[in-house]
């Protein structure tokens, strides 16, 4: 009797990579594998008879992580962008391993403005693949067993503090891994910060970018003096909103990059889970966001008016 084939393998992460980058794309596969989490690269894994495109998509389809190997090379690759775009539109978290110091695209910053962000510079890289393993396994609900928890480096020009925090390695929905660390690395920290999935801010604040005021419109309305929420700055890391009924206080938490901006994230003290970003004030698009944590994903709210 001949054995049935399947037309896709059983997998759990796509790689998705410009050909230029094939060498640290098998690597990344070949560690990830030996780990035990099944990958599906192409060319390897397209079954013969069977489109590329057909392929692809199923394969991305059927996968519950989307690996993109992010360099100079695929960050201009339209078939990677449309990979990402794929695993987006489905649902499926999507981990930038980022392989050289590079800024997204127009193309691709609308998709991985939010995602985890995992860096394998400066080289050797294969000094990285343990952080990759772990996020992965993380995403993919698997144990990671003892030992310290492993986060990557601040990028350069970040407040370490925002990333260093004793036992914890966020993800993607909250996820966390508790961990030992040794007394050196505990250092006093915001008691929330950005999460491993948001892209560290490019620059640090200054007093030309420095956002002190600034309004905004809550919602249209019949009367929209209801619906004017004024923000004020009176300490550094105090934010305060106040609207014709109501006063509330916001804590900074860090700094971030969004698409073409860095920004400052703030969340409310009531209520913490609740962040928004406010965008520096050489950002053109002046763009105040939200979210909900543990959700990484970042939402529009009206754009920021009479900015100071």
């Amino acid at each position: 009797m001949v054995p049935v084939i399947a037309e896709t393998m059983q997998h759990d992460v796509f790689i998705s990579y410009s050909s230029k980058d094939k060498p640290a794309a098998d690597a990344a596969c070949n560690v990830l594998e030996r780990n035990g989490i099944r990958c599906w690269i192409a060319p390897r894994d397209i079954v013969g008879g069977k489109s590329w495109a057909e392929a692809i998509v199923a394969a991305i389809k059927s996968s519950k992580v989307l690996l993109l190997v992010f360099s100079k090379q695929s960050n201009k690759s339209q078939q990677v962008a449309r990979e990402v775009e794929r695993a987006i539109s489905a649902g499926i978290p999507v981990i930038p391993f980022r392989i050289e110091d590079v800024v997204p695209s127009e193309s691709m910053e609308y998709y991985l403005s939010t995602p985890h962000w995992l860096n394998a510079f400066p080289p050797p890289m294969e000094q990285h693949f343990e952080q990759l393993t772990l996020t992965v396994k993380n995403l993919l609900g698997e144990p990671v067993g003892g030992g310290p928890s492993i986060r990557p480096d601040p990028p350069e020009g970040a407040d370490p503090s925002i990333w260093k925090r004793p036992g914890l390695l966020w993800g993607l929905g909250g996820l966390a891994v508790a961990g030992a660390l040794t007394v050196a690395a505990i250092v006093s920290v915001p008691a929330l910060r950005p999460a491993v999935c948001d892209m560290a801010a490019q620059n640090a604040e200054t007093d030309a970018t420095r956002v002190n005021a600034f309004r905004y419109i809550a919602a249209e309305s019949s009367d929209p003096a209801a619906n004017i929420r004024d923000w004020t700055r009176p300490e550094d890391n105090l934010w305060v909103e106040r609207s014709p009924k109501s006063v509330a206080y916001f804590r900074t938490v860090g700094r971030v990059h969004v698409g073409r901006c860095d920004g400052t994230v703030v969340s409310k003290e009531e209520e913490p889970k609740l962040e928004l970003l406010i965008s520096d004030k050489d950002c053109e698009a002046r763009k105040l966001m939200f979210r909900r944590r543990p959700s990484c994903d970042w939402n529009f709210l009206p754009p920021m008016e009479q900015v100071e």
